[in-house]
């Protein structure tokens, strides 16, 4: 399931929940304190890298559908 290229932009599991792929990258987060006002729980500024696919819930977790996971 890590290569991309054959990975559905979106899925949807057996019990409904909608997932949107990720593709491997990079990406900065966090911010600079002098720059952009950043808190101290947003620093350092650092490169965050996926070398894999993955999907990500594109909406938060009901209780129905943790309960149907968990089970």
């Amino acid at each position: 399931m890590n290569e991309p290229e054959k990975m559905k932009d979106t899925y949807t599991n057996s019990i409904s929940m909608d997932f949107g792929l990720i593709p491997p990258g990079s990406f900065r987060m966090g911010g600079d304190k002098n720059t952009e006002q950043a808190e101290d729980h947003e620093t350092p500024r650092h490169i965050v890298k996926f070398s894999k696919a993955f999907y990500i819930s594109k909406y938060a977790v009901t209780q129905e559908q943790w309960s149907a996971i968990m089970d």
